[in-house]
């Protein structure tokens, strides 16, 4: 038995071409007619152990990260910016996918300057002390409509362990969730606004 001529690193089955390159000789002792399709399918096997993770450029302008909350029984929207980190993404083997993410509280508009700047306060982000909102995640998997991912959210000084459903297409990345932010020491509890969260995100990347 031997091993000849291996693809290089991080090329498959796909980037070798006939009788440019040996893909794979072996001698396992068959009938000489089964050969090539023995090469064939050791060569199959071969690009799919190299097959490279996807890793991604976060394009930060073009991100868009809102929530909503109920406010005296409105419905308030906001969104923050500089968004900021790093994703690696197969699909074809979520064990090796990762995220990491941040964004910076500072820049939240909720069209009320004079309500950004009480959200901005200790009482509520306490951006002096804690600037950014981070997202590092622990597995992804298949979902019936997507991607789940599971992860440490991180607001303040508070970490969580949250699940998040996603979608990739074209590109993007799409999602939507829910927290509670008293649990993150986001203001107190209160009569008047509502404790729930609901995040969504859409984010660009190349």
């Amino acid at each position: 038995m031997f091993v000849g001529e291996l693809p290089e690193k991080g090329k498959g089955l796909f980037s070798l071409t006939g009788l440019q390159r040996k893909i794979l000789c072996i001698d396992l002792h068959f009938n000489p007619k089964y050969t090539c399709s023995m090469n064939v399918f050791f060569a199959l096997i071969l690009s799919l152990l190299v097959m490279p993770t996807n890793d991604y450029t976060v394009l930060s302008d073009q991100a868009q990260i809102g929530f909503t909350i109920k406010n005296a029984g409105f419905t308030v929207d906001g969104k923050m910016t500089d968004l900021k980190g790093n994703i690696s993404f197969n699909s074809a083997d979520m064990s090796s996918s990762k995220i990491s993410l941040s964004v910076a509280v500072n820049t939240i508009d909720t069209g009320n300057k004079t309500r950004d700047k009480h959200l901005r306060a200790e009482d509520y982000f306490d951006v002096e002390t804690y600037p950014r909102i981070t997202f590092t995640s622990t597995g992804i998997s298949k979902a019936a409509n997507g991607y789940l991912v599971k992860g440490r959210f991180q607001i303040k000084e508070t970490t969580k362990e949250v699940e998040i459903p996603f979608t990739f297409s074209q590109n993007v990345f799409k999602g939507e969730f829910s927290i509670n932010r008293v649990d993150y020491g986001v203001g107190k509890k209160s009569w008047i606004l509502d404790k729930t969260v609901t995040i969504s995100f859409s984010i660009p990347v190349q």
